[in-house]
């Protein structure tokens, strides 16, 4: 039977994919029931703002995955010599998408239980498409074949031959835990798809802000600011979890407040009622069904865990910790507490010091501390460069100074300073020359000792908002204080073998010198100047602190 002697009426519409896409299709539920495909208002979303390259960041369980494997397989039976790939974060899970593309294409000609006119219909025009475009030979692990000379391959990554449609999901994890194969999809199998044809990448993110799924994010994050995209340049789909109308649960579950005694329940509402209003000055109105959901995966996965799935904002999603951060977890609680993006002014006559890490070649990096009177370490200020000279440096310190109304107490520096030239004279010596009172530490005798010494110091540190930017160096964009520190990482290698080395990176150098304050505290560097308290507000003289006791 012909598809025009199928209700003629259904012949025009079987001509665009959007109806074909809603109604000839059949896919599991989560339930594992087989039911027809109707486009979700996220899938559809994105549907209508597809652009050939497609990068999406997005919520868990939105259905995009299944989406772009229908849409495969619709471009695959409707145009000849159509290769098509998928990308996974193993080749079993590409295996998977495969097989929903094969579930749907079996069961074009599917007749469901007490069937209406139009389920026989659309069984009909499946049954015609399946005899114009059968399978070439049978469908084996990671491949289908048709005769119009289409093809899908799954696999862990390709490499070679030209692809019009590639589907890459969750590069996030692959990039968080196996970066090589990470830069071999963006490097080879990204490649493989020419100008005008079509890459739609997406995933849930991981892995804080650094790593290659990160940089294209922000890439294409970037070219929303274009008037147009050209065919090679990716286009940002943001998917939060308010797309989806299923994520909400009965009202009643917000609007009963906690018991009266329930203090755990109350401090939990008190932060979500906060961070609700916030949300809402961006995305409208919550209903209270929405906000007892979001409360109930709140409380399911935690502060990082409900970030990091279902996402409010993208900022959201890149400021979880990833597994393999040095300080993921103090940089979580200090966020919680609200000690990271903090504005405050500089405290008059308290101890200031600069803590560097120098770089000839790499990078030199600075942090600015103050020790405030209630004990905790205030980061005012960060900077990094490469390849300046000394007196560059000095004039950042300087200019420091005189933005904050402030004396440096003490610069710490790392042991080679003592020995390392920069123009015929240690970096130590050449502070000393420009007025500085100087510190070059003791080799570190641990670096694991040195990293439980920066672990105790960071709980009483509170960060400047001005430390979340990154910094702009010539041409060059580098990561603030605090991305320094959040995405400070161990080496994959290293974590796998039990003996921890920090990964060397653009984020090291930034922790490198906030480490080197930290020893410098452990040392007793830090606190035995002269302390100016409210007494000496009062016209009494100074007292000096005995080592670092003071600070506890």
């Amino acid at each position: 039977m012909k598809l025009e002697e199928v209700h003629p009426e259904l012949r025009a519409m079987v001509e665009s994919q959007e109806w074909r896409l809603n109604h000839l299709y059949w896919i599991e539920d989560k339930e594992g029931n087989l039911v027809r495909f109707r486009m979700k208002p996220a899938q559809r979303k994105f549907y209508h703002r597809m652009h050939y390259r497609n990068e999406i960041l997005k919520a868990r369980q939105l259905g995009l995955s299944t989406f772009v494997e229908l849409l495969i397989l619709d471009c695959c039976l409707f145009n000849r010599r159509w290769h098509a790939g998928i990308i996974d974060k193993s080749e079993k899970e590409a295996w998977k998408k495969l097989e929903k593309i094969v579930l749907a294409y079996r069961c074009l000609d599917y007749v469901p239980d007490d069937p209406t006119d139009e389920d026989r219909a659309l069984a009909q025009i499946g049954a015609e498409i399946k005899q114009e475009v059968p399978y070439l030979g049978k469908p084996k692990a990671g491949e289908v074949r048709w005769v119009n000379g289409s093809i899908v391959e799954a696999k862990a990554t390709v490499r070679g031959g030209t692809l019009q449609f590639l589907h890459v999901s969750e590069m996030a994890y692959v990039s968080a835990r196996m970066p090589q194969r990470a830069k071999e999809v963006k490097n080879g199998a990204l490649n493989t798809v020419k100008a005008g044809m079509y890459i739609v990448k997406e995933s849930t993110h991981e892995g804080g802000r650094s790593g290659d799924n990160y940089v294209m994010v922000r890439q294409a994050m970037a070219n929303e600011a274009k008037a147009e995209l050209s065919p090679l340049d990716y286009r940002f789909h943001f998917l939060n979890w308010l797309e989806d109308p299923e994520y909400t649960l009965d009202a009643k579950f917000w609007d009963t407040p906690p018991e009266r005694d329930d203090k755990a329940g109350w401090a939990e509402r008190e932060y979500l009622e906060g961070y609700f209003a916030q949300v809402e000055k961006f995305v409208g109105k919550l209903t209270s069904g929405q906000k007892a959901w979001y409360a109930s995966q709140y409380r399911a996965l935690g502060p990082a865990g409900i970030r990091q799935e279902y996402p409010t904002t993208p900022d959201e999603a890149f400021d979880v910790m990833p597994e393999s951060t040095v300080f993921g977890r103090e940089m979580e609680w200090l966020q919680s507490a609200g000690r990271v993006g903090v504005e405050f002014e500089p405290q008059r006559r308290r101890p200031v010091y600069v803590s560097w890490d120098l770089g000839l070649s790499d990078y030199t990096c600075l942090w600015l501390f103050q020790v405030g009177a209630d004990g905790k370490f205030y980061a005012l200020d960060f900077y990094a460069a490469k390849g300046e000279q000394v007196d560059h440096y000095v004039g950042v310190v300087r200019a420091w100074e005189s933005k904050y109304a402030l004396r440096v107490t003490r610069h710490l520096l790392p042991h080679d300073a003592r020995h390392q030239q920069w123009q015929g004279l240690s970096v130590e010596g050449q502070l000393k020359e420009a007025g500085f009172t100087v510190k070059s530490l003791p080799v570190t005798s641990s670096l694991q000792t040195s990293l439980q010494a920066c672990r105790e110091v960071l709980v009483s540190c509170v960060f400047h908002e001005r430390l979340l930017y990154n910094l702009k160096w010539k041409t060059e964009e580098l990561p603030g204080g605090v991305r320094c520190l959040q995405n400070y990482a161990w080496q994959p290698e290293s974590m796998k073998t039990g003996r921890q080395e920090p990964l060397h990176d653009r984020h090291s150098h930034g922790a490198d010198a906030f480490r080197y304050f930290c020893e410098g505290y452990k040392l007793g560097y830090v606190g035995k100047e002269l302390l100016y308290d409210a007494e000496v507000e009062r016209g009494a003289e100074p007292r000096v602190a005995l080592g670092a006791e003071w600070l506890r």
